[in-house]
């Protein structure tokens, strides 16, 4: 019965520090040290999808801004 609420809460004992922890928080611990650990690379990538992003929506503007002439 425990094991079967153990996965229903998603939950288990961490012996190391000797408590028990939600399972998905580790995933989310590693990938926020990956991005603290890796800051330039993020901000790169963050900037890429903007820059993306604003070229998209500057061509969008200037098709509409010849078909209007």
């Amino acid at each position: 019965m425990l094991y079967a609420n153990d996965e229903m809460l998603n939950i288990s004992y961490n012996a190391d520090v000797d408590r028990i922890q939600i399972k998905g928080r580790q995933k989310q611990n590693k990938i926020k040290k990956a991005i603290h650990k890796n800051t330039l690379i993020t901000a790169l990538v963050t900037l890429f999808f903007m820059f993306c992003f604003l070229n998209c929506a500057l061509i969008y503007t200037f098709i509409n801004l010849l078909k209007n002439i």
